[in-house]
């Protein structure tokens, strides 16, 4: 049996359904079929309800909806329960959502978002998701209370405590905000107590610790599910642990500055500099002895082959030798 709205060219469909004109209501139940006037919206259930004068429909018993914009792109979704306000192109999904947006590219991996409960406003694209927020994508793997999502302008802000992870990264902050291309991620920034955490891929053994990160503001660019680049922003300090070439020497770089720049290249750290107020340290223990140097300057280049650049101003300590100078070079390993 079928019902059209003749206003609002919705469409209902179901095996059964119970239909009283006077009150524009209606129940349908088992292979219930919504269908908007364009077909771009199609929601499928077991039970429905629909109220003509409000212009509201109700799905239950499985209710799944998928949606294709005009670009290509599709979004599936499914629910506990799942109502939508017809007037005001206004849904609502309720217990246990899982949303997969699909980009034009079929071959892309989805981007995944699972929470409690979910607004969307089709107008404006607008998603607001509420409780056990998850978004994932690949390696990727995002959390907070609270997310809300601008897709035409593919904005995502995490709030009231997000976490975002990859294979050798934890990234916290109080609010974080996405940037999604292609339904990719493909920038993190975490504003408002922002730190994170990162382990050398190299350090298969597990031999150092983590290497920790915070400043006021951080801003992380991803290609293919990895960060490329890790901007920290205002009072930036890094304690590096570089993987160990030799077992028998650990590293450890104690560093801060106005503002830090990592350069990433598969998700191990290339090179460091540093802006800006420069203090640093670097340690070198092997047989139970510890070397250090300490340094400072207002520019600093740090590179995976264990050489700083230091610029502007640049000062050395190692050991009883102290040195002064405009550029100062050396070499991790001699």
């Amino acid at each position: 049996m079928c019902i059209r709205d003749r206003d609002t060219g919705y469409t209902i469909r179901a095996e059964e359904l119970q239909y009283i004109r006077r009150s524009q209501i209606a129940e349908a139940y088992y292979d219930v079929k919504f269908t908007n006037i364009d077909s771009t919206i199609t929601a499928y259930g077991e039970k429905g309800f629909y109220d003509g004068a409000r212009e509201f429909v109700s799905l239950t018993k499985g209710p799944h909806l998928t949606r294709i914009d005009s670009m290509g792109n599709r979004l599936e979704l499914d629910a506990i329960k799942l109502n939508h306000y017809i007037g005001h192109d206004y849904s609502v999904a309720v217990g246990s959502v899982e949303v997969a947006l699909y980009p034009e590219d079929t071959m892309s991996s989805p981007l995944l978002l699972l929470c409690d409960s979910l607004e969307f406003y089709q107008d404006s694209d607008f998603v607001a998701a509420f409780g056990n927020v998850n978004i994932i994508q690949d390696s990727i793997y995002a959390s907070a209370p609270i997310a809300y999502m601008w897709r035409k302008s593919g904005r995502i802000i995490l709030i009231e405590g997000a976490e975002v992870k990859e294979p050798n990264w934890t990234l916290w902050a109080d609010t974080m905000n996405a940037i999604i291309i292609d339904n990719k991620i493909a920038s993190v920034e975490a504003i408002a107590n922002p730190r994170g955490l990162w382990h050398d891929p190299a350090d298969t053994l597990e031999l150092t610790e983590d290497s920790r990160l915070s400043a006021d503001r951080m801003l992380f660019d991803f290609d293919n599910g990895k960060i490329t680049t890790a901007h920290l922003v205002q009072r930036a300090t890094v304690d590096y642990f570089p993987a160990p070439s030799d077992t028998q020497f650990m590293e450890r770089h104690l560093i801060s500055g106005d503002s830090l720049v990592a350069f990433l290249d598969s998700a191990k750290i290339d090179s460091i500099e540093v802006y800006g107020g420069v203090q640093g340290v670097s340690y070198k223990t092997s047989d139970m002895k510890r070397d250090s140097i300490s340094y400072s300057g207002e520019l600093m280049a740090l590179s995976q082959q264990k050489r700083v650049h230091i610029y502007k101003d640049g000062y050395v300590q190692y050991g009883s030798m102290r040195l002064w100078a405009g550029q100062v070079h050396f070499d991790g390993d001699t």
